[in-house]
């Protein structure tokens, strides 16, 4: 924790280069570990992963309890006022909540499975693939730690490398031998051996180990309690951007799961455009959490970067569609690219949505951030029940953009309120 060159923040600019390098570097070589599994294993097979990796990404945003941006702001108030003794104990706190919650995720995993009632020869791969997920969302939370000291480039290397690995991964077993078990038990072994690296990074950076709790006590139940609701608004995210797969998997069928899967897989690697961007932003954001004034110009700044270059990527690709589908994933799956054109409207909207989320995260508006994204996902659950029934795949890919066109409207409503509030008072406070 005395170490001045981890304090030391990188500028604002370098920390956004490297988290774009980071999230398109990674985006890049998951894709292309999906197109060696979609070319390599039959197409039962690959949505036998497509939903182990869809269900994985359900309960990624929640596995952590809402506590990733927090933590953030946590850490960088504790810094503030040099409080280390505060810094260890919200370190240990959360290594005492991610050791216990294990067994519960993973209980409720078992329960989804019986409910939904897929093949039993699924469950060890989907099992493995489920456990994977959760040790990554270890490894993120030791790394939103580094990203509290801006400190962006640790991150760079530590994911590349395990993206590496799992493409490595995806070429043996799912390209080459063609086997999806050994290729779910290949990807823990991976993301075990990463989290250990990390692990031993953070002790040698922080110069301390964190400690686990025997049972949950008071600071575990405070530290969720302070986060609740972007505990909750995670659930919510997870169900209106998760649930499309699991409907069309009970509605449709299982091979119907690998053409929709590679329709929006492209789409949705395109969501790190947005999202890399408003994460370099992010820091500096908090600080404006008083003075909303200049928390709306940085927002209006942002918006007016990324929205032009999110309307012409998805001009380029939609173009391209039809050759990138081909080329990724081969002829059995031409049938993506309509859906994958349609679905680069909900990409334009996520560059402009992603600023508005986070930005309410960033000044504490937590509860009503729940609550817009509680509203989309039951109206994503519902539209998906409905137009998959009626339109088929194409029923998910309108339903996932008005999901994303909600997510304008809603907290775009709410901020205009919040800003027209603020100025009024200013006004007050000058008669």
């Amino acid at each position: 924790m005395q170490n001045n060159q981890l304090i030391q923040p990188d500028s604002e600019q370098k920390n956004i280069v490297y988290l774009l390098l980071t999230e398109g570097v990674t985006k890049i070589l998951s894709l292309l570990a999906f197109v060696f599994m979609a070319r390599g294993l039959s197409q039962q097979s690959y949505g036998v992963i497509a939903l182990a990796f869809s269900l994985g990404s359900l309960f990624f945003i929640f596995f952590n309890f809402g506590l990733d941006y927090h933590l953030i702001r946590d850490i960088r108030y504790f810094l503030k006022i040099n409080n280390h003794v505060a810094f260890r104990e919200l370190a240990s706190t959360i290594a005492t909540l991610k050791s216990w919650s294990l067994p519960v995720f993973l209980g409720i995993f078992t329960l989804i499975f019986l409910i939904m009632r897929w093949n039993w020869t699924y469950f060890p791969v989907m099992a493995l693939i489920f456990l994977c997920f959760y040790i990554m969302s270890v490894i993120q939370l030791v790394l939103f730690f580094f990203r509290a000291f801006e400190k962006m480039k640790y991150e760079f290397f530590i994911r590349i490398l395990q993206s590496a690995l799992l493409l490595s991964a995806a070429f043996l077993f799912g390209y080459s031998y063609k086997n999806i078990l050994l290729l779910a038990g290949a990807y823990l072994v991976v993301t075990v051996t990463i989290l250990l690296g990390v692990l031993v990074f953070f002790i040698k950076k922080f110069k301390f180990i964190p400690r686990v709790s025997r049972w949950i006590n008071g600071r575990e139940i405070i530290l969720v309690g302070k986060t609740k609701y972007l505990f909750f608004a995670g659930i919510a995210t997870s169900i209106f951007s998760g649930v499309d797969l699991l409907i069309i998997s009970k509605i449709r069928s299982i091979e119907e799961v690998a053409i929709y899967k590679n329709a929006v897989m492209i789409t949705l690697a395109l969501f790190m455009i947005p999202t890399t961007i408003i994460q370099g932003f992010y820091p500096k954001l908090i600080q404006h959490k008083v003075e909303l004034t200049e928390f709306f110009r940085k927002v209006k700044k942002i918006l007016t970067r990324i929205i032009p270059l999110g309307a012409f990527v998805a001009l380029v690709l939609f173009v391209l569609g039809h050759y990138l589908i081909l080329m990724f994933f081969g002829n059995n799956y031409i049938a993506s690219v309509p859906l994958f054109r349609i679905s680069l409207i909900s990409f334009i909207f996520a560059t402009i949505n992603h600023v508005f989320g986070y930005g309410m995260i960033a000044i504490g508006k937590y509860k009503e951030y729940f609550i817009i994204v509680f509203i989309v996902s039951i109206v994503s659950v519902l539209l998906n029940i409905i137009l998959v029934s009626i339109m088929g795949l194409m029923g998910g890919i309108i339903t996932m953009n008005v999901s994303h066109f909600l997510l304008i409207i809603l907290p775009l409503i709410y901020l205009y309120f919040l800003f027209m509030n603020d100025k009024r008072k200013k006004y007050l406070k000058t008669l």
